[in-house]
């Protein structure tokens, strides 16, 4: 299995990572062990280079099961505050991210 679950400050770090890729500060590949194809593809579409960077704001996690962990944040996007969604799952050798979606 893959090992105790993540922590809520690991899984604020995991998401300021993102949000650095969002940013152009942090290459995607850092990420692509740690998310679904379709989401680097959403993260890249979504990514401004050279623009105010985003900021997480909050961060409530859950763990409905011992094979997963839910969470929801804020992040500061410039003067907007956007809603992140996600899902973090274990696998065989890690934990992963199954969905990480901004509303």
């Amino acid at each position: 299995m893959a090992g105790r679950p993540p922590t809520e400050v690991e899984l604020g770090k995991l998401l300021v990572a993102v949000l650095e890729v969002l940013d152009g500060r942090r290459p995607i590949t850092q990420l692509e062990p740690l998310l679904p194809a379709a989401d680097q593809r959403d993260l890249l579409l979504r990514s401004r280079i050279g623009q105010r960077p985003r900021r997480l704001c909050t961060l409530r996690v859950q763990q409905p099961n011992a094979q997963a962990i839910e969470l929801c944040a804020t992040v500061a996007d410039g003067p907007r505050l956007r809603a992140l969604v996600g899902r973090v799952e274990a696998t065989p050798d890690r934990w992963r991210f199954t969905l990480l979606r901004f509303l």
